[in-house]
């Protein structure tokens, strides 16, 4: 499991109670805070209404302890892959809290997040109970189905065969034009198309270049951890020739009048 965990400069890992006991601030008019403990516990109450057996669990804050990001890794029936539950918070305001779904490839423990559900543009109101009917929504969307479409996806990138002039074309665009990547990921990337680490069952096509990519974004910051990986999987999907599908996840009404605006959808 520790190769999944985040590698970046002052992040630290920690518990799950450790996750859970941090202070929450203090709620205003303007700002109502969501706390780890209460995202975390909706997501492992909902793992378990749903008979989603729970493999491992990760948990990193920042040096601060107001940015938090982690996982749940999910026993799935798949052969090669696990589910995998992401979410992030903080307490600072500098990002709102949100949720992902996706997998983990066994071979190489490299995370593919497919999309971020992050229902609030701002905590304010009843902003808590939002995300957690949207965890609750989201989870039901796990399941065989979902590996079977990122496999169908998979395949498609497997069909794409690139040489090392296109894998260097392609890593200069995931670096400079979409910023997905930092230098030091640049440089992991590198050294992955020059000498693969792991066995991904082909060569030389558009798959291997995206779990090289995967791979250099294990070292990302927890600001950046969630955005990163769904902005790297829908960048080799397109170019992959593949359309990012949009599908909705139901979240139940509140009673307030004044409710948040909302991010409704999930991309996979």
């Amino acid at each position: 499991m520790n190769n999944i965990i985040l590698k970046a400069k002052g992040v630290k890992e920690v518990s799950r109670q450790e996750m859970m006991n941090y202070s929450l601030p203090v709620a205003t008019e303007s700002y109502c805070p969501i706390s780890n403990e209460q995202i975390i516990e909706t997501i492992v109450e909902q793992l378990d209404r749903n008979n989603l057996t729970l493999k491992s669990e990760f948990h990193k804050r920042d040096g601060s302890c107001n940015k938090f990001v982690g996982g749940f890794v999910i026993k799935s029936e798949h052969s090669d892959m696990d589910l995998l539950l992401g979410y992030k918070n903080s307490y600072d305001k500098s990002m709102t809290a949100a949720f992902a779904l996706g997998v983990k490839i066994m071979i190489c423990s490299n995370s593919v997040v497919t999309g971020e559900i992050s229902l609030i543009r701002k905590h304010t109101g009843r902003a808590d109970e939002i995300i957690i009917n949207a965890i609750s929504g989201g989870i039901t969307k796990l399941g065989n189905n979902f590996i079977e479409n990122l496999d169908k996806q998979f395949d498609k990138m497997k069909e794409v065969k690139i040489d090392k002039t296109i894998s260097a074309s392609l890593a200069g665009r995931l670096y400079i034009e979409e910023e997905i990547i930092t230098a030091h990921q640049l440089s992991i990337l590198k050294k992955e198309i020059e000498k693969e680490s792991y066995n991904y069952g082909v060569e030389s096509t558009l798959y291997n270049l995206y779990q090289a990519t995967t791979h250099s974004l294990k070292n990302t910051h927890p600001t950046n951890w969630m955005n990163s990986h769904i902005k790297a999987h829908e960048f080799f999907m397109k170019e992959a020739g593949m359309i990012v599908p949009k599908i909705t996840i139901p979240v139940a009404p509140l009673a307030a009048p004044n409710q948040l605006d909302l991010f409704d959808s999930i991309i996979y």
